[in-house]
């Protein structure tokens, strides 16, 4: 299921007499209001934060910054894991947007996108309060 909606109930209605002033209560009713939540939205939220909260795909990032960018063969050989594993991890956050790639000849570079790292991170604020 998408969303799912829900009843919210207001008690009064009322007006002004036009000739004391006084307050009167007209009716009660019920009005529907919807609530809405997209939960394929916030799957897909949850996701990207998900993809920059795993310790490796971390160390890609700061790795990422120091170097400017890197090639898949570069992280794993310094991270000393599978190339299929980095791989992966890289799949993990270009998926969620934050890291970019750029193609020369036979290599994939990779480097972060501090534009949406910094969105991200502001958007996780505001979410904290």
């Amino acid at each position: 299921m998408c969303c799912c909606h829900f009843h919210l109930t207001v008690v009064q209605r009322s007006s002004k007499c036009y000739l004391c002033g006084h307050l009167n209560l007209m009716t009660t009713e019920t009005i529907l209001k919807e609530l809405t939540i997209d939960t394929a939205l916030l799957r897909e939220a949850a996701s990207v934060f998900r993809a920059i909260n795993h310790p490796v795909r971390q160390e890609m990032l700061r790795m990422m910054h120091q170097n400017s960018r890197l090639t898949v063969t570069a992280i794993y050989k310094h991270l000393n894991i599978e190339q299929s594993v980095a791989s992966q991890h890289l799949g993990i956050l270009r998926a969620a947007g934050i890291v970019k790639t750029e193609r020369q000849l036979k290599f994939i570079f990779y480097s972060v996108d501090y534009t949406r790292l910094e969105l991200i991170h502001v958007l996780a604020k505001e979410l904290i309060g």
